[in-house]
């Protein structure tokens, strides 16, 4: 799907509902050469496929839900759902054996108005999210992989409700926010939230923790400099 007049492919308008079928098995399941937005209270359903690819950013302050598979955006990837859903009684936001690979191409201009500001990587707004890792194939334990390059926008999380994400948010070179409201915790066996960056800070009374239990019959928490 192709970029419109206005830089956006794909533009779901408030109280709307966008839904993909499945492509699994399909190397170049899901591509989108433009910018992607959908508005408060619309809902949309990305498919089950190896590879999603965008082009440019995706900007959601609607719900969605993320079929399992690789999701790769160049540019900046941000969720700001307020009192959106897909399904009653869900999180707004909702993937299982996802993986996201962001390059941060173009990040927005600082400004205090918007916690998402300067991040590449924002998950914000009032509602639950649940984003969780694969825990089998090429891409095991990865949740989230940031810009490689520094200076190209960091990690932004200030999700109200009480969310779920499991896997490994990976920032070599830039830094992660923890912000708000913010409760992040895993709530099975499997789950494993590992924060990686240049800077990691909690601000304004975050609650985050983490299950990442040893199969080995061990296990601990450490943080590494």
């Amino acid at each position: 799907m192709g970029a419109g007049q206005n830089g956006n492919a794909i533009n779901v308008e408030q109280s709307g509902r966008l839904e993909f079928g499945d492509a699994i098995g399909q190397i170049d399941g899901f591509r989108v050469d433009g910018k992607f937005a959908n508005g408060g209270g619309a809902c949309t359903v990305f498919p089950k496929t190896e590879n999603h690819d965008f082009s440019d950013d995706v900007y959601m302050r609607g719900a969605a839900i993320f079929g399992a598979g690789a999701y790769h955006v160049d540019g900046s990837f941000h969720l700001t759902a307020g009192g959106a859903e897909c399904e009653e009684d869900a999180p707004a936001i909702w993937g299982d054996d996802v993986t996201m690979v962001i390059s941060g191409r173009t990040v927005p201009a600082s400004s205090s108005a918007f916690g998402c500001d300067s991040s590449a990587y924002c998950l914000d707004g009032g509602q639950a999210i649940r984003l969780v890792a694969p825990t089998s194939g090429p891409n095991t334990g990865m949740g989230v992989i940031g810009p490689i390059g520094p200076g190209q926008g960091g990690g932004y999380i200030s999700a109200g409700g009480s969310s779920r994400l499991s896997g490994v948010m990976y920032f070599p070179n830039d830094p992660i926010k923890l912000d708000g409201g913010a409760s992040l915790g895993g709530s099975s066996e499997t789950d494993c939230l590992q924060i990686v960056g240049s800077e990691v800070t909690m601000d304004g009374g975050p609650s985050v923790a983490s299950e990442c239990i040893d199969t080995s019959g061990g296990g601990r928490i450490s943080m590494v400099r």
